[in-house]
């Protein structure tokens, strides 16, 4: 942690740091997945690894290509699959990925340049998807592995925090208003951010419920806190919304199927601890803001009274006008649809008039308006899967299987598939995951396929 705490601040000041930083580790996994005799545990951190370092490289504006992230768990997973011992015959995903091609004739009418544009931007992230859950479909995540997830992320985050608190304005120049906040994320985008800490501070949350922290039960809860709190003062509610859904969906998942043993009572005490800590923090962190922030997430449900009946409404920030526009674009094109990326330019004149040219930003219109009746299916065969995934899981299991999907899900909802890390946690939903001993919950484990 020391080290990527001077890593930040070097990064931070000499963004070239990070580029030659990012190619040292994505050299030094692919080859040990590629060499090691057992590449599990190399495959586990350099995937999450680099998942979440994306982000760094778009916010410190590295040059890397965007999609960088995406191509490389794309990469990663093939070497991992071609080189480990296992056998992978995983075909819910063979058929989504098929799913996804035909569409793709339409990027031969166009250049290279912009067509490779469409496809990494669009398709990146739900191939990334692909790839790594069929990898992860014969992995087996042990108490020990856990750890090597919450490493992964811990330390690959701390980067990224660094290098928000250096770049974050003097307190007496940052004014809050009722609309995403740039000032605390370096001035990139906050969707992103809040999403990418959200996602940072539920893996910590799980493990931590599971009795796994990252150097001890502190340390862990205040790292915790410090997640949700940028992804709070990025003032962007889908990463905070995420994180709550995700997490309380897997906890409460595990404590009924756990409700016998003492573990569960002492985790929920815990977890009781951590909320009321939580709560005071955001009490904290509202007051600084002015109660900015605690408005902000008001605004979401509106209730008007008008006399004799009462108007609820919904503050989308203009993805509603989005989503329709993508359906209507649908209901137009609904065999083969309009290809990816196609979208934005086939919007009607009104739409345009009203948001422009934009992309989808909610990943099931964007499969419906982009691959037609080939988006439905894709669609019918992930949510069958990701429920067939969990009725399959062990106790163990279900809570990380639901945990992860809940917060993706909701994640495509948001910001489609723009990150690369919520999808690599999905596709680790689908891995294999061993229970610890009742008595001894945190004994370490051997290592096994």
């Amino acid at each position: 942690m020391l080290l990527h705490l001077v890593l930040g601040v070097a990064m931070t000041a000499v963004p070239l740091v990070g580029s030659i930083w990012f190619i040292a580790v994505a050299l030094y996994f692919l080859v040990k997945v590629l060499l090691s005799k057992d590449p599990v545990e190399y495959y586990i951190f350099g995937i999450i690894y680099i998942s979440f370092y994306e982000l760094y490289l778009r916010a410190s504006n590295s040059g890397l290509p965007y999609e960088t992230g995406k191509l490389y768990a794309i990469g990663l997973s093939i070497i991992f699959i071609r080189f480990s011992k296992y056998k992978f015959n995983v075909k819910d995903f063979n058929l989504m990925l098929f799913l996804l091609l035909p569409s793709c004739i339409y990027l031969f009418s166009i250049d290279f340049l912009s067509a490779r544009k469409a496809f990494t931007f669009n398709l990146g992230g739900m191939l990334s998807f692909i790839a790594a859950g069929i990898a992860f479909h014969r992995v087996k995540l042990t108490p020990d592995r856990l750890k090597v997830v919450l490493n992964a992320t811990i330390t690959s985050l701390i980067l990224l925090l660094v290098l928000f608190i250096i770049k974050a304005p003097k307190l007496d120049e940052i004014s809050f208003s009722g609309e995403s906040n740039d000032a605390f994320t370096g001035g990139f985008g906050p969707n992103q951010i809040a999403t990418t800490f959200g996602l940072g501070a539920m893996v910590c949350a799980l493990t931590a419920w599971r009795g796994v922290y990252f150097v001890s039960r502190p340390v862990s809860i205040a790292i915790i806190i410090a997640f949700l709190g940028e992804a709070a003062l990025s003032f962007s509610r889908g990463g905070v919304l995420s994180f709550t859904l995700g997490a309380l969906s897997g906890i409460v998942i595990d404590f009924y199927f756990n409700r016998t043993s003492k573990r569960a009572y002492i985790s929920l005490a815990l977890g009781v601890v951590v909320a009321i800590m939580g709560y005071f923090a955001y009490l904290a962190v509202d007051d600084f803001t002015g109660n900015r922030l605690s408005a902000r997430y008001e605004e979401t449900i509106q209730t008007t009274d008008l006399g004799d009946e009462t108007e609820t409404t919904f503050d989308f920030t203009g993805r509603d006008i989005i989503i329709a526009s993508d359906l209507e674009v649908f209901t137009r094109n609904f065999v083969l649809g309009v290809g990816p990326g196609g979208t934005r330019y086939n919007r009607d004149d009104l739409t345009v008039l009203h948001i422009g040219e934009i992309a989808a930003h909610t990943e099931y219109t964007r499969l419906l308006s982009e691959h037609g009746l080939f988006g439905i299916t894709f669609l019918i065969v992930l949510f069958i899967s990701t429920f067939r995934n969990y009725k399959r899981k062990s106790i163990s299991g279900k809570m990380f299987a639901v945990a992860f999907s809940v917060f993706c899900l909701f994640t495509m909802a948001h910001a489609a598939t723009r990150l690369s890390a919520p999808l690599i946690f999905f596709a680790m939903a689908f891995a294999l995951y061993e229970d610890a001993p009742k008595r001894h919950p945190l004994k370490r484990l051997p290592a096994s396929g």
